[in-house]
């Protein structure tokens, strides 16, 4: 019975491992749509609100008054991108703190989404290597879950920039193309 729920457990290890792998080396061409980028933002921070309330972790957005922001891209991408990356400050974050997210738009039509937290942020000596396959620092940690969010960023023309101290927190930058607002047109 033990070695059963064991081998069990591994078995779903493997199948998690290949999954991200082939997501990794998947290239299919996808739709993509007009997204408003803090909505999308605020549904991924909703579903963290559980954790984020049990590790007294305080969330605060920065969002730009103009509204609205979008960007064009596949839905179910960027919001695996933002999931993977909230996750991992808010495991970074054993003793609460802040999380905070906000969105610049920069001159070059461009929208940096910046997420910060105060946890126990990347030894220097790892930033480098932060991104590639199979690194990590988890103890259950697989090592895909950065490099497919910057595989993700880069195919939405974008990029993927992190900054870190040790025992400073952890700064995650995604530079988005901004598309037009002209674009933009409410059904009523």
């Amino acid at each position: 019975m033990i070695y059963r729920d064991l081998i069990q457990h591994e078995l779903s290890q493997i199948e998690h491992i290949i999954t991200e792998f082939m997501s990794l080396a998947k290239q299919e061409y996808v739709y993509t749509d007009n997204l408003v980028i803090t909505d999308l933002l605020d549904e991924v921070l909703k579903q963290f609100e559980p954790a984020t309330g049990v590790k007294n972790i305080h969330i605060i957005r920065h969002y730009p008054q103009e509204h609205p922001l979008l960007v064009s891209g596949q839905k179910t991408q960027l919001t695996q991108v933002f999931i993977h990356v909230i996750q991992n400050a808010i495991d970074s974050m054993e003793s609460g703190g802040k999380l905070a997210v906000s969105i610049e738009k920069s001159a070059r039509e461009t929208l940096c989404i910046v997420i910060k937290d105060n946890g126990c942020g990347i030894d220097s000596k790892r930033i480098p290597h932060i991104g590639e396959p199979f690194y990590t620092t988890k103890e259950r940690g697989i090592g895909l879950g950065l490099t497919i969010c910057n595989k993700i960023i880069n195919e939405h023309n974008g990029f993927f920039h992190v900054a870190s101290e040790k025992n400073d927190g952890t700064s995650i930058t995604i530079t988005l193309p901004m598309k037009t607002t002209e674009l933009y047109v409410v059904e009523a």
